[in-house]
């Protein structure tokens, strides 16, 4: 009839919020060349309660996420700046258990379909809410079990 979807349980996923509250913040990495835009998605996570830390370059977060303990990257796809792809395709290949997430404002585009997006786990298009980044934020950290059932 359809394909199958995920789904999360509104008062499960409420529960598992606040249990995840009482351990230690998460430990986000933040990667978008707009510093300004940064800084909000990075303030919308310490809002969250999560410790996030702002790359403004592909090679810079690579490092980062290398070399300090992470929980998660977020990293902003730009279409025609692509710095976010080969940033999430060496992630993937350096640390395939690290779980990377992608923001980007060119999810309707019709070249965004085209190979841009291969691979990667999740895609949360801009412009960004606060409960999206939450929810995002907890599927990647492993916080929410997903439900799949035919809609």
């Amino acid at each position: 009839m359809g394909e199958l979807g995920e789904v999360v349980s509104l008062s499960r996923y409420r529960r598992q919020r606040e249990t995840l509250r009482e351990a230690r913040p998460r430990h986000i990495l933040v990667v978008d060349t707009d510093l300004a835009a940064g800084r909000v998605i990075a303030e919308m996570l310490a809002g969250l309660g999560c410790e996030a830390t702002l790359c403004r370059s592909a090679l810079h977060a690579f490092h980062a996420a290398l070399g300090e303990p992470v929980d998660a990257v977020i990293a902003e796809l730009g279409l025609y700046l692509p710095d976010g792809t080969p940033l999430v395709s060496a992630l993937r290949a350096a640390a395939p258990d690290l779980p990377v997430g992608v923001l980007t404002g060119w999810l309707d585009h019709p070249d965004c379909h085209d190979g841009l997006l291969h691979d990667v786990p999740l895609v949360l298009a801009k412009p960004l809410r606060l409960g999206d980044l939450a929810l995002m934020v907890d599927l990647l950290c492993g916080g929410v079990e997903l439900a799949r059932v035919a809609p």
